[in-house]
Parts: structure tokens; sequence; C-alpha cells
């Protein structure tokens, strides 16, 4: 008896190894023997074909098959996929769904409201500028509060444009169908993470967007000025929510860098402040914000997309293409809303507001 085994493992379109059903080819000379073969391959259909697997699947065969004294041999001719030393093809490997990438920081946008817009090269808005006159009580019959002016003004803020890209051969995008949706996710997270900074730290010269830290109100201490006996940089940041409140903002969020919240939390049981805090390497190193998040908005441009191009630099002589994102995004935080973001050092603000001699 002749039992053949070949090219038991492939590969699918996304890199991942699939087994084959059994198709062996067989030469016998015994019904009984052949049906007993064919209940085994059947009884292990499915099984992931290695071959120490399908040594053993031949061995109970020879066995099942040697009770009417029939011989057998057989051979066994493995897949022989390779790529040199990466495994990418090797059937012996498993992959794991998924691609690994270096760690990015964490996003404010993720925090803040962000609204898509299709079109315009600013984004505008209305303020009041200023105010006369109050609304007070009034007697039966009597004169009601007094007259009121307002001044309006407009202003606007231009959308920046942000841009990445990412070149690669026309064989690796045709080879790897996964290749086209990784680039997008990878120029998507790319443009997000440069939008994030701006938002947070844009100082509004030259192609760069007008952030929160440059928007911001700085730290005032005010009655905690050398007024609190053995104070912490958690201190800080309670007189700088205090500072928000006081001009009737509600701050939602702490902003800092993981180092200096890691070094708030030594030795502190329970949260730190009644508010959420945000960490992110973006933000610099004993630097914080404390912001009232539902105040400021993000827009940006709804018509991000991902476009590919063989028109770049040398790409048409090597085969080459090119993906591209380009977004478009602003920040609009009103001047009389800035009060309700408050910005600082650790170290500075804390010599502030220590009461120690």
């Amino acid at each position: 008896m002749k039992l053949q085994f070949s090219d038991p493992v492939r590969q699918d379109e996304m890199g991942n190894l699939e087994t084959n059903e059994y198709a062996p080819v067989m030469q016998t000379n015994s019904a009984e023997a052949e049906a007993l073969i064919r209940e085994v391959l059947e009884g292990h259909k499915g099984d992931p074909v290695r071959t120490g697997q399908q040594t053993n699947h031949l061995d109970a065969i020879s066995e099942m098959a040697a009770k009417d004294g029939t011989g057998m041999n057989y051979e066994f001719n493995a897949a022989t996929m390779t790529d040199g030393d990466t495994g990418l093809f090797n059937p012996e490997v498993f992959r794991t769904q998924g691609i690994g990438r270096p760690p990015r920081p964490n996003l404010l946008l993720a925090s803040m409201n962000v609204q898509a817009v299709n079109s315009g090269a600013y984004i505008d808005w209305i303020e009041q500028e200023a105010r006369t006159g109050v609304a007070g009580t009034r007697l039966q019959d009597a004169q009601g509060g007094t007259s009121e002016t307002r001044q309006y003004k407009e202003y606007s803020v231009p959308m920046i444009m942000v841009s990445a890209d990412i070149t690669v051969t026309r064989e690796q995008l045709t080879d790897s169908e996964w290749l086209r949706g990784d680039l997008v996710d990878e120029l998507t997270r790319d443009v997000r993470t440069v939008l994030s900074d701006q938002v947070l730290n844009g100082d509004g010269l030259g192609a760069n967007m007008t952030g929160i830290f440059s928007l911001a109100t700085a730290f005032d201490a005010g009655d905690f000025a050398a007024a609190v006996t053995g104070a912490t940089t958690r201190d800080v940041i309670l007189c700088a929510i205090n500072q928000a409140q006081l001009a009737n903002f509600e701050p939602n969020l702490v902003v800092l860098n993981p180092q200096d919240y890691t070094a708030m939390k030594f030795g502190w049981e329970g949260p730190l402040f009644d508010i959420p805090v945000f960490t992110s390497t973006q933000v610099t190193k004993d630097n914080y914000l404390v912001m009232d998040g539902t105040r400021a908005t993000v827009f940006i441009d709804e018509m991000m997309r991902v476009g590919f191009y063989e028109q770049h630099s040398d790409n048409a002589i090597y085969n080459r293409v090119t993906a591209i994102l380009h977004s478009r995004a602003a920040l609009k935080l009103q001047n009389q809303h800035t009060g309700g973001f408050i910005k600082g050092v650790l170290s500075t603000d804390l010599a502030e507001i220590d009461a120690t001699p």
C-alpha cells in the first residue's frame, strides 16, 4: 500500500496559514485496509498538519492496516514556502492578527469637543465684547433696571494644514492586500498625533496653530499666595482649579506629564482631585493645565482622505507608490473663555503658594 500527502499547508491573502483537508493518494490491494485508512483520515480532518503530527497519524494508519497483513509505505511532501530568514512564509509558524507598532503618546483630542467641517479656510465667530447696565429688582410701578448696551466683535482663526506620506513599492502594495489598510491607519494616526500636539502646544507662528497653552490664563495664587503650609504640587493644582471656578468656569480636566502625575501620587490614597487627570508625553514635564474642556472646540476637515500617487519624486522608475493624507484643523477658544484654562509651572507655582519661610 502507498499513501502520499502533498502540500498540506498554504497561505491565505492575509498571510495567515490555512490547513488543507487531507488529500491522500492511495494504492492498496485490500478494500478493508483502504476503509480503515479512510476512517482514520475522516477522524483527523481539520487538524493542523505538521510533520510530527503527520507521522503520528501515519503510524496509526500503518498499525490499523497491518491487521490484515497488508504491507504499507508512505511519502510526505511537505510545503516548501520560505522567504529566507524572516519566517513570513514558514509553514511551522502561526501568524497572529494585527500589526505591531511603536507606542504613541496619549492624545488630548480624545478628551475634547471635535467637530467635522466640510469647507472654509477659516473658523470665525462673534463675541460680546462690552456690556453696560445690569438687571435688577424693582418695586411695583417703579422703573425696572437700567438700559443695557452691548458691543460685538468678529473673530477668526485659520485652518492649519497637516500632511503625512509613506512610500512603498507597487509590488508590496500588490502582494500584500492588508498593506493598503495599514497605510491608511498609520497615516491617520500620524496626522492625529500632530494635531493633538498643535492643540496643546502650537505657538501660532508660521504654519502652527495657536494652541491652548498659548491662549490659557497664567496661574495666579490670589489669596493662597504664601499661605499653604507644607505645600505640594497637588496643592498647586487645587489652587488652579479654584482660580478657574472664581472666574465662573467649571474645570473638568487636569493635564499633566506622566512623571509629574506619578510624583503627586506617591503617598496619596484615592483620587488626587475631583476631576479626571489626563497624562501625555506631549505635555512638557513640570508644566500643567487645568481646563474647562466644554469651552473649546477642535474643527477637523471631514474630507480627510488618503490618496495613492505615482507622481512623486522618482517613483516611476522605481515602481513606487506614495500614500498621502492631507487634513485641515482649527482650534476655537473664545477670548472670554480663556479664564477656564489655567496654565503654569509646578515648581514655580509651588514656591508661590508655599508658606514655609
